[in-house]
């Protein structure tokens, strides 16, 4: 995940480094829901919802089977994915 003067750049990247990182965030929030819809769903096809490859991913991510590497330019940014990880495991 790139951060950071990545993100300052005009659409379609965000344009400020909080919005960026409240992207991130939302992100992650959405592959926990679906992670939980999957839980719940358990071996019954008919509530399985539908497969959605990008919250797979940070599935994996949360899981802590998958590696994130974050990009970035300047301590605060580190900072921010530091808290980020730790919000999220």
């Amino acid at each position: 995940m790139a951060n950071g003067t990545n993100s300052l750049r005009p659409p379609p990247f965000p344009g400020t480094r909080a919005k960026s990182a409240a992207m991130v965030r939302a992100l992650f929030v959405k592959a926990q829901a679906y992670q939980q819809k999957l839980a719940s769903a358990g071996n019954d096809p008919g509530k399985m919802p539908t497969r959605d490859l990008e919250m797979e991913a940070l599935e994996e991510v949360l899981e802590g089977k998958r590696v994130e590497h974050n990009h970035t330019h300047r301590h605060d940014d580190i900072i921010t994915s530091m808290r980020l990880a730790e919000e999220f495991g």
